[in-house]
């Protein structure tokens, strides 16, 4: 009864399954599981466990797209999931432009811009400081050196997301991403509906060649894109 109607909304619809696939995460998908695969394109996976599940439901692999967290940083891995029939990756976050592996970047998306998942956690900061209500919500922690991360609690399938208060962002270098790529993503977590408006227009600007001074983007980082992991 509240499942919202999706079915005229004229775009590509990916659902995106949990960040750990539990047996509360399962459970909660397989009693949906018809309303999901009919009102979608396909579905966002962030692990093994996801991508074993929708082989044995028998769904169609090439309407599943591996997120950043699925392991993909050389051929072995890559051969693996094209084995088992999944071609749709997206291009490690970790890589910088000038690293990468012999595949061709036509099955791959590329994130010009978002906020990293640093840490999935069962221990729950809301439940920890406050109390156990099943609310989803919004927090803030703070190290000692004042750096500020962000806390997202998933009560529906009861786990913690830390993100990098600051996003990654390569909407003004388009032109350095391999240009064969499927795709590339934005991916929205704590942003305002003003804000992700900011961001599309920002993108049509950099897409049509008239990227704004970077002041306009506010705060960002560029992640591993120009300083690999082990530079």
């Amino acid at each position: 009864s509240n499942k919202p109607d999706i079915s005229s909304i004229d775009k590509e619809i990916y659902i995106s399954l949990p960040d750990v696939f539990t047996t509360k995460g399962a459970s909660l998908i397989d009693s949906n599981y018809d309303f999901l695969t009919e009102n979608s394109d396909g579905f966002l996976i962030h692990n093994l466990d996801e991508l074993f599940y929708l082989k044995e439901k028998g769904f169609d692999l090439e309407k599943v797209i591996s997120s950043e967290r699925l392991y993909a940083y050389n051929t072995e891995a890559v051969d693996f999931y094209k084995g088992f029939g999944l071609h749709n990756l997206t291009h490690p976050i970790e890589l910088t432009f000038s690293e990468g592996y012999d595949i061709s970047f036509e099955s791959v998306e590329e994130i010009i811009y978002g906020r990293y998942g640093l840490m999935v956690s069962s221990g729950c900061v809301h439940k920890n400081t406050a109390k156990c209500d099943q609310k989803q919500q919004n927090l803030i922690l703070k190290d000692r050196k004042k750096m500020a991360f962000f806390v997202q609690n998933r009560c529906d399938y009861c786990y913690n997301v830390t993100y990098n208060s600051v996003p990654t962002m390569i909407l003004d270098e388009l032109d350095r991403i391999h240009q064969d790529a499927k795709s590339v993503r934005i991916d929205f977590t704590f942003e305002s509906k003003d804000e992700i408006g900011k961001i599309i227009k920002l993108y049509e600007a950099c897409l049509n060649g008239n990227c704004p001074a970077k002041e306009e983007f506010g705060e960002y980082t560029r992640g591993h894109y120009h300083k690999g992991m082990v530079s």
